[in-house]
Protein backbone atom coordinates (compact mmCIF):
# COMPACT_ATOMS: atom_id res chain seq x y z
CA UNK A 1 0.00 0.00 0.00
CA UNK A 2 2.54 2.34 0.53
CA UNK A 3 4.24 1.92 -2.80
CA UNK A 4 1.21 2.61 -4.19
CA UNK A 5 0.85 6.07 -2.40
CA UNK A 6 4.67 6.67 -3.42
CA UNK A 7 4.39 6.02 -6.65
CA UNK A 8 1.11 8.15 -6.99
CA UNK A 9 2.83 11.21 -5.69
CA UNK A 10 5.71 10.64 -7.74
CA UNK A 11 3.74 10.60 -10.93
CA UNK A 12 1.74 13.29 -9.99
CA UNK A 13 5.27 15.62 -9.09
CA UNK A 14 6.55 14.49 -12.36
CA UNK A 15 3.28 15.31 -14.15
CA UNK A 16 3.21 18.49 -13.07
CA UNK A 17 7.15 19.59 -13.59
CA UNK A 18 6.69 18.59 -16.99
CA UNK A 19 3.39 20.65 -17.21
CA UNK A 20 5.33 23.55 -15.76
CA UNK A 21 8.12 23.43 -18.00
CA UNK A 22 6.10 23.23 -21.22
CA UNK A 23 3.97 26.20 -20.34
CA UNK A 24 7.42 27.92 -19.48
CA UNK A 25 8.33 27.31 -22.97
CA UNK A 26 5.64 28.17 -24.74
CA UNK A 27 4.72 31.47 -22.71
CA UNK A 28 8.20 32.68 -23.85
CA UNK A 29 7.52 31.78 -27.23
CA UNK A 30 4.46 33.50 -26.86
CA UNK A 31 5.91 36.81 -25.38
CA UNK A 32 8.54 37.09 -28.07
CA UNK A 33 5.79 37.19 -30.58
CA UNK A 34 3.98 39.94 -28.50
CA UNK A 35 6.74 41.92 -27.79
CA UNK A 36 9.25 41.02 -30.62
CA UNK A 37 11.71 39.35 -28.25
CA UNK A 38 12.46 41.70 -25.62
CA UNK A 39 12.35 40.12 -22.05
CA UNK A 40 9.99 41.04 -19.25
CA UNK A 41 7.89 43.29 -21.54
CA UNK A 42 10.94 45.97 -21.91
CA UNK A 43 10.55 48.44 -25.15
Amino acid sequence: MESIVYGAITGLASTGLHQGFTRSIEGESKNEKIDGGKQDGQL
